[in-house]
């Protein structure tokens, strides 16, 4: 779950009525969000809440990480949805959590990252955007990535 820190607590609570949280994983973004320029200060970060149910096993093989990722932020012009996060910042996530054939949940699919980032690491997806403009654009970027031929696949 991403949230900023105006959220976090929020979140936190409601996810603990479910689930056990492991970390707050800090994003540092690498350079600060405009924000309200006349009343606070930009942010360079966002929290990750990641949480389980048990111990699931996870990182079979995959490197440790600390709770500090760094993932620069997409720039305006790369970004579909203005809450778009980096494919491998998402990436990371997908692999240390889960294994090829998976499936993966994003209710809030917005630019479709979330998809492109699963169908690369060769996992299932599902998908939910109420906003059909953010759908029909993100669809459009997540059929050119599945379209792509690697010359690998013609080995």
């Amino acid at each position: 779950m991403f949230c900023g820190s105006d959220k976090v607590d929020f979140f936190k609570a409601e996810i603990e009525k479910y689930f056990t949280v492991k970390n707050i994983i800090v994003w540092d973004k690498g350079a600060p969000t405009m924000g309200d320029l006349g009343a606070q200060y930009g942010k360079n970060y966002e929290f990750i809440i990641y949480a389980n149910k048990g111990r699931a096993p996870f990182m079979d093989g995959m490197p440790r990480y600390g709770d500090i990722w760094k993932f620069n932020r997409l720039s305006e012009k790369e970004r579909i949805h203005q809450n778009q996060k980096p494919t491998d910042l998402l990436s990371r996530i997908i692999r240390q959590h889960t294994r090829e054939g998976d499936l993966i949940l994003d209710p809030f699919g917005g630019s479709c990252a979330t998809a492109v980032a699963a169908y690369r690491l060769q996992r299932d997806y599902i998908l939910f955007e109420i906003d059909p403009d953010e759908y029909a654009t993100g669809t459009q970027w997540l059929d050119t990535v599945r379209s792509q031929i690697s010359i690998f696949d013609l080995i």
